[in-house]
């Protein structure tokens, strides 16, 4: 009886195997947001990891989270690295800079896995706004392929997109409107209008 029993426990594992196993080698996701603000205001966001901590879901969401960064921003090899308790230990390098419609990140993780990923930032004005797709690539080893099993990829980077982009939308309208500001103050105030004409009539 323990034989069948255990024969079985066995069988179950490998199923559950082979089930992991059929699962897609990479993934993709992407999410999108309409944007208030000038293409070169999100840009600057997206490409300075400085900013990052203003906008970012996993930031927020671990405040144990450590950033390093070194590098010109807005420039290819730009780098940040980060280590947290629950957002693990990676670095992140600009690989592709595009001013302003475009951003590409190459993403390593240490911990909890090790695993590369490929993000990129596509900014396209449209009339008084620009459309903002936030995409990202990566390979799925065993452990990817089970928590992908078990909660799917696509549900678990899009929420964490979905809200990154809800909070770089909030960022970067907030610092439109300044700039907006600053400049309508900047600007110097018109003359008042002479009637020329008549004053020479006289």
């Amino acid at each position: 009886m323990l034989k069948k029993i255990l024969i079985g426990f066995a069988a179950l594992i490998l199923i559950f195997l082979v089930v992991v196993m059929a699962q897609p080698a990479t993934y993709h996701v992407d999410r999108a947001v309409m944007i208030n603000a000038p293409a070169e205001v999100v840009w600057a966001e997206t490409s300075d990891f400085n900013q990052w901590s203003g906008w970012s879901p996993w930031a927020k969401s671990d405040p144990t989270q450590k950033e390093t960064v070194a590098g010109e921003p807005g420039t290819v090899g730009h780098t940040m690295s980060w280590e947290g308790e629950k957002t693990g230990k990676g670095t992140m390098t600009l690989r592709e800079v595009d001013k302003p419609t475009r951003v590409a990140i190459d993403i390593l993780f240490y911990t909890p896995v090790e695993s590369r990923a490929d993000t990129a930032f596509e900014i396209i004005a449209k009339e008084d706004t620009v459309e903002v797709t936030w995409s990202v690539d990566g390979e799925n080893g065993f452990v990817g392929k089970f928590f992908d099993l078990l909660m799917g990829i696509e549900d678990m980077i899009g929420e964490s997109y979905d809200q990154g982009l809800a909070d770089l939308k909030a960022v970067s309208e907030e610092k439109a409107k300044k700039q907006a500001e600053a400049m309508a103050a900047a600007a110097p105030a018109a003359e008042p209008a002479t009637d020329e004409p008549a004053a020479a009539a006289k």
